[in-house]
């Protein structure tokens, strides 16, 4: 007897697990249903407050797209007009660079007494020149006084090959000046600077003769207002100003 009410106790604990474990199972399959839901109402309402908010809001107004369209064509014409200004300023300052270097080659083609290759062919120069004129402002050209006369002769001197240079940049020779003792400027529309060997001796001359004792040679570019200038003098100083 007693193991029979033992034994109906522990069946009915069975079921009541089970029961209970059913119901559990029951719930925890739910859950995702009820959670998937619960998600997808949110996100409804989501995307419902999004294109509600963006009807309200609108687009841009005709006069708003021309004051855009205008601020931005300012900037990019600002910006386009400064780095026009910042590359002259760049092959401005190369130029000056590039004139005053080639002015100490041809001083040191006088110093070397060595053979240079000419218009003429190769030839040991006893003067080196460099000549400038205004009638051709975008360069100017090294040569061999072969007449001795420390001035280009067109046809009697011979131009020293690949000397012939031309200003980056839009740049160009705006000005001439020589300098007499007083340290008063004289405008000329041509300078040759030569060096005589064996000690490159220097003389500024224009197409008469000699005309004092330093010159400056001023560059300039359309594009800014700024002139760089190198300065030569007899004493053999070559300086950018």
């Amino acid at each position: 007897m007693f193991e029979w009410l033992l034994l109906v106790g522990r069946l009915f604990l069975y079921n009541e697990t089970v029961t209970e474990m059913r119901y559990s199972t029951s719930n925890i399959q739910d859950m995702p249903r009820i959670t998937h839901c619960g998600t997808l109402h949110i996100r409804n309402s989501r995307e419902f407050i999004i294109r509600k908010k963006a009807r309200e809001r609108g687009g841009f107004t005709v006069v708003e797209g021309l004051v855009m369209v205008s601020i931005v064509m300012i900037i990019s014409l600002i910006v386009l007009v400064n780095f026009r200004g910042l590359g002259g300023n760049v092959a401005l300052r190369r130029s000056v660079q590039e004139l005053a270097l080639d002015l100490r080659r041809a001083q040191g083609m006088a110093l070397a007494v060595r053979r240079v290759s000419t218009t003429a062919g190769p030839v040991i120069p006893r003067v080196v020149g460099v000549h400038f004129t205004l009638t051709s402002p975008s360069g100017y050209f090294s040569f061999v006084d072969l007449n001795l006369n420390r001035i280009y002769d067109a046809g009697t001197d011979a131009i020293i090959n690949e000397s012939n240079v031309v200003l980056p940049g839009r740049a160009s020779i705006s000005g001439l000046n020589s300098y007499d003792g007083g340290g008063n400027p004289v405008a000329q529309s041509v300078v040759t600077i030569t060096f005589a060997a064996p000690d490159a001796a220097m003389a500024i001359y224009n197409a008469s003769g000699a005309i004092g004792d330093s010159a400056r040679i001023e560059l300039a570019a359309p594009a800014i207002s700024l002139v760089k200038s190198v300065r030569v003098r007899t004493s053999g100083q070559v300086s950018i100003e």
